[in-house]
């Protein structure tokens, strides 16, 4: 079985081979545990003390073995470090039972073992997992790589992960396939060709094609919001229509947006040639992804546009009330002159009245004359005071502005209606 094309040429060999440290990384990794130190007095040569190091401290930093092959700057860091300079610059020779006797020892030490036949079938399982989600198989890779590390399991070669992610991607593909195979009618089937459809090809029909399907509008204008309601209408109807076949795919939402994206970078043309099968499960899963995409983005137009109504309600209710604040000054200001000239003269009358030394028949006389004499005047400042009352009330600040905001609303209301 020929293997998917997962990582890179330059990738594939920096997996397998060691890897590249800095300066900094030398000295945390190349530095031995306690728990090694006893150990590594013990051996025989110096050179399998720095071949143990270099070993070590490749397994620390990546969970994986690399069969005894090391960077010449690595060995000769050890040799400084732990005093070697005496050695020959020649590259020792690291046998096959030295190299299993110490991986067999930093295994034990870190409490993992190496992938064994009865640990493939776990591994392939997880391939097979991630690959329903997933789908990408460079993504399946690395995280295949990470649920190894987290088993406590070596880290295996590049040819065995992309043997089993290549398998468990194939299998997840002909489950899909199966089901559109299975599941899919002859009337789906019509539904879902009708999108390759090209109106521009000479069909008349005034439904959305694929290629307007895969670009929805951005901006909030009305016709470009009546457009992505359009098209989020006639791609639900499908969705609805389909809805029995993509239970029983059970997409991932990742694995939706893969296959959709396949539609949405390629033209109608190529889509149109893939395989009955490859094609349905392909214009399922856009119909899936750009059915929620539209939908998403129907409630993003919506609440923009509401925040802008709002927005401008409020620049709209500030201006009146600005202007309503200078109305309101001079009003006030009038009111405060017909205080001086028509009240507090009266109030000074009687006052002066009531210090005069006259009988208290007198005095009521005074009184009544000053009272009834700007009566006119003084009722028409009690409207005026009432009024003024009245307009810089609370409850009447919030009415003004709810009306500007249900006056500012109705085209945002017919416009969603429109397509309710």
């Amino acid at each position: 079985m020929s293997l998917l094309k997962i990582l890179s040429k330059s990738e594939i060999i920096g997996f397998d081979a060691p890897p590249v440290f800095n300066h900094e990384e030398r000295k945390r990794f190349f530095s031995l545990p306690s728990g090694f130190k006893q150990f590594w007095r013990k051996l025989r040569t110096a050179e399998n003390q720095i071949l143990f190091c270099l070993q070590l401290g490749y397994f620390r930093s990546r969970q994986k073995f690399f069969a005894g092959h090391y960077h010449t700057d690595d060995f000769e860091f050890i040799k400084q470090k732990y005093g070697f300079s005496f050695l020959s610059d020649e590259q020792p020779v690291y046998s096959r039972p030295t190299i299993a006797r110490h991986q067999h020892i930093i295994l034990e030490f870190y409490g993992l073992r190496s992938i064994e036949k009865s640990d493939q079938a776990f591994i392939f399982d997880e391939a097979v997992s991630l690959a329903r989600i997933v789908v990408r198989p460079d993504k399946i890779f690395w995280q295949l790589v990470d649920k190894i590390k987290t088993s406590k399991l070596v880290v295996p070669s590049y040819h065995l992960l992309a043997s089993t992610v290549s398998q468990a991607v194939r299998a997840n593909e002909q489950r899909l396939y199966a089901v559109i195979n299975d599941h899919l009618t002859l009337e789906q089937k019509q539904l879902l060709d009708s999108l390759l459809v090209d109106s521009a090809a000479g069909d008349n029909t005034s439904s959305p094609t694929l290629k307007s399907l895969k670009q929805p509008f951005h901006s909030l204008k009305a016709s470009h919001i009546k457009s992505n309601l359009n098209d989020w209408q006639f791609l639900q109807s499908i969705y609805q229509t389909i809805t029995p076949v993509i239970s029983k795919l059970d997409l991932h939402p990742e694995a939706a947006r893969f296959y959709a994206q396949a539609v949405l970078k390629t033209d109608i043309f190529h889509t149109a040639r893939r395989r009955d099968e490859s094609r349905y499960l392909h214009l399922t899963a856009f119909v899936v992804f750009q059915t929620f995409r539209l939908q998403d983005m129907l409630v993003d137009s919506l609440l923009q546009s509401v925040q802008t109504t709002v927005n401008s309600a409020t620049r709209e209710y500030r201006e009146q009330y600005f202007q309503k604040r200078l109305e309101q000054k001079k009003l006030l200001h009038s009111l405060l002159e017909s205080l001086q000239i028509n009240v507090f003269p009266t109030f000074n009358i009687i006052s002066q009245a009531l210090r005069e030394v006259l009988s208290p028949a007198e005095k009521l006389i005074l009184i009544e004359s000053a009272v009834n004499e700007r009566l006119t005047e003084r009722k028409n400042l009690e409207q005026q005071v009432d009024a003024l009352a009245k307009e810089t009330s609370d409850e009447q600040t919030e009415a003004e502005f709810y009306e500007i905001l249900q006056r500012k609303s109705l085209a945002l209301q017919r416009l969603f209606r429109s397509k309710a």
